[in-house]
């Protein structure tokens, strides 16, 4: 009785464990830069906004349910929030808000 205890309780705490850090890759069609595929990287702690050129910005997780997430960064220019849904991204910046669209999973 008590391996078995054992066992249930080993399979429920590594499903919690490993899904806090099980990263997500997605590409979309930039909004930010017409023609541009732009990648998104994201778990439950963070997410990237990773550019054609190499270019990354950190965002912090606000919120994650089963298939949305919120981020932000608070700069000295002001807020970036980022919400990812199930095929696009929004992002809204102190300059400019945009949507990359068709997103689609890598991973």
């Amino acid at each position: 009785m008590k391996i078995y205890i054992f066992f249930i309780l080993a399979l429920i705490s590594s499903n919690v464990f490993s899904s806090d850090y099980m990263t997500k890759i997605i590409k979309c069609d930039s909004g930010a830069i017409n023609g541009q595929v732009k990648t998104w990287s994201y778990n439950d702690k963070e997410v990237f906004e990773i550019y054609a050129n190499g270019y990354k910005r950190k965002y912090k997780v606000e919120s994650v349910n089963k298939y949305d997430i919120f981020a932000y960064e608070n700069t000295k220019r002001g807020s970036y929030n980022v919400y990812i849904g199930r095929s696009k991204v929004s992002v809204t910046t102190p300059l400019v808000s945009y949507t990359d669209i068709n997103c689609k999973e890598t991973n």
